[in-house]
């Protein structure tokens, strides 16, 4: 119970000297934290620019791959994309039609 008393004489007497700063100390203290809050703000805008910089530097990077990689495949219209079968389709039609039209000329079987 000793060590409690002397601990409530002890702050009992520092409650008795505790001072308040006056106010130049004060005004320096809020310049102090008025110049972090500066650098701070400084570096989260630095920080952003680096990271749209950054952003768009990879964007035309991919970009510009993307159009490399377009340049060295050859260029095909899909309309002239043709199946085999298709081809022979076509020209199994081509060949009734002809017959058709023109069949005193034709001499089918000639050809075999």
């Amino acid at each position: 119970m000793h060590d409690k008393e002397l601990d409530e004489l002890f702050s009992d007497k520092l409650k008795r000297l505790e001072m308040e700063p006056d106010g130049t100390v004060w005004k320096g203290i809020i310049l102090e934290l008025d110049d972090v809050k500066l650098k701070d703000k400084f570096w989260q805008v630095i920080g952003m620019a680096v990271i749209i910089v950054s952003i768009l530097a990879g964007s035309l990077y991919f970009l510009l791959k993307k159009n490399d990689l377009n340049r060295e495949q050859p260029q095909t219209n899909p309309s002239t994309i043709v199946d085999k079968q298709d081809i022979i389709s076509l020209a199994h039609k081509l060949e009734k039609v002809y017959r058709q039209h023109h069949k005193d000329k034709i001499a089918y079987n000639c050809c075999k």
